[in-house]
């Protein structure tokens, strides 16, 4: 049910975005992308150039824009104004220590914590857990099959797209089944 919900939600933002965005090239797209980066998420221009070198195929494809006018509209919808000034201490199943060969951090500051993931077929990763709640941007087709701490498990395959998502409530492996993936996840602090 939750992936039907994010799917018909992602399926009217798109139609609405197409009609709002019209047609933009590759460099409008890549300035609306870097002020995001800037403004919202406040980044210095070294993070900001290096997390838009990730976004750089989906700005290239005009057929990917409403994807990324979507990231921005979630961006400006979660992430808070003020910076978060508490240290976060972060158990050691969390992505970045359990899982390191699939979770590179890119940038991160008081606001956010951006996390770039690329997997091969039949790459498989450790069990771990995102403990904030962050946007996730998938940059390429994919299909995973997902192994939770409790056994269950489920199969999850998707095109380019964005989602909003909330802290795990167990920690899980993922499984590549498909094609090479990469991922962006800006956890919110």
């Amino acid at each position: 049910m939750k992936r039907l919900f994010f799917g018909v939600c992602r399926y009217v933002f798109l139609l609405q975005s197409m009609v709002v965005i019209g047609c933009l090239n590759a460099a409008e797209m890549s300035q609306r992308m870097q002020e995001c980066l800037s403004v919202t998420y406040a980044f210095d221009e070294q993070s900001v150039a290096t997390i838009l070198k990730k976004f750089t195929p989906l700005i290239e494809a005009p057929e990917h824009h409403a994807t990324l006018e979507q990231f921005r509209a979630l961006s400006k919808a979660h992430v808070p104004e003020v910076a978060c000034m508490v240290e976060l201490t972060l158990p050691v199943d969390d992505a970045v220590q359990a899982a390191p060969d699939s979770h590179e951090v890119l940038a991160e500051n008081n606001l956010v914590r951006v996390l770039y993931g690329v997997t091969k077929n039949g790459d498989k990763d450790q069990l771990h857990r995102h403990y904030l709640k962050s946007i996730l941007v998938n940059l390429a087709p994919s299909i995973f099959e997902i192994e939770y701490a409790d056994g269950s498990k489920e199969l999850w395959s998707d095109s380019v797209a964005v989602y909003a998502l909330p802290p795990d409530t167990q920690a899980a492996s993922y499984k590549n089944i498909g094609n090479s993936s990469s991922l962006l996840r800006f956890e919110i602090k």
